[in-house]
């Protein structure tokens, strides 16, 4: 997110008429915000933040909406139409944050066996695993090598590995990442070679993946049934009959 959106909202929340009422409080997931934003770490405000800029757009609408009853005398218009807005105002930074969250999943999850082959590779060159976890990633962009420089970063903040490695499948929410982290750990515990681990992870995603886009070509032609039956088809036949109709009306 512009750093400098980011300063305009903290000097909105610093403004001492945007302490969030009753509707902002009322109508806002605190939890799933707070959630949210812990995991786009690029939005660098608390959900206390976000609740006053709410608030800041809700005062707004209210005095232009008070400005709207004085002048056209519409009082249920206006407050209707004011109430939602509100609604939209309070709504509307969880859903884009929820739609950031799937697209930044998606983005992942279309990298992930392309990282966890790169990281066999390293692992079979002779790394360990914490020093090719951090060469691949220094190689790694988009989303995935974003999630990755926030582990490296954690890692060397104090956590342990193994937790850095959890924390990031619960930020990108991917069950096939979940299931690599769980894979490294019990391998790590067990002694098995991490090698063989990432290659049976890697061929078990793409292999999963294969299934779920077989799955979804042969849901294909019940999905284009609905738009036959209900649209094409309809108009075919008033192509088709609508002549000898118009003909057996005129005779």
């Amino acid at each position: 997110m512009d750093s400098n959106l980011i300063k305009i909202a903290r000097r909105i929340a610093k403004m001492r008429f945007t302490t969030p009422g009753w509707f902002v409080k009322k109508f806002t997931k605190r939890e799933k915000l707070k959630e949210q934003l812990r995991i786009i770490d690029t939005i660098e405000l608390t959900n206390t933040e976000v609740m006053h800029v709410k608030q800041f757009f809700c005062n707004l609408t209210f005095l232009f909406f008070f400005s709207y009853i004085l002048i056209t005398g519409l009082f249920i218009k206006g407050i209707l139409l004011n109430i939602a807005l509100d609604f939209v105002i309070c709504y509307l930074p969880e859903t884009l944050f929820t739609r950031t969250i799937r697209l930044r999943k998606e983005k992942a999850e279309k990298q992930l066996p392309d990282f966890i082959d790169a990281l066999t590779m390293a692992i079979e060159a002779g790394l360990n695993f914490s020093s090719a976890f951090n060469y691949v990633s220094e190689r790694t962009s988009g989303e995935l090598g974003d999630e990755t420089e926030r582990t490296k970063k954690e890692i060397s903040f104090g956590i342990s590995e193994e937790e850095a490695l959890q924390n990031m499948a619960d930020r990108i929410n991917i069950d096939d990442f979940s299931k690599f982290v769980s894979a490294i750990k019990q391998a790590k515990q067990l002694g098995v070679s991490i090698a063989e681990t990432l290659k049976i992870q890697s061929n078990l995603i793409r292999t999963r993946r294969k299934q779920k886009a077989q799955e979804l070509s042969q849901t294909a032609a019940v999905k284009i049934s609905i738009p036959l039956v209900f649209c094409i088809f309809p108009a075919l036949l008033i192509i088709y009959l609508m002549p000898g109709i118009l003909r057996l009306f005129m005779s």
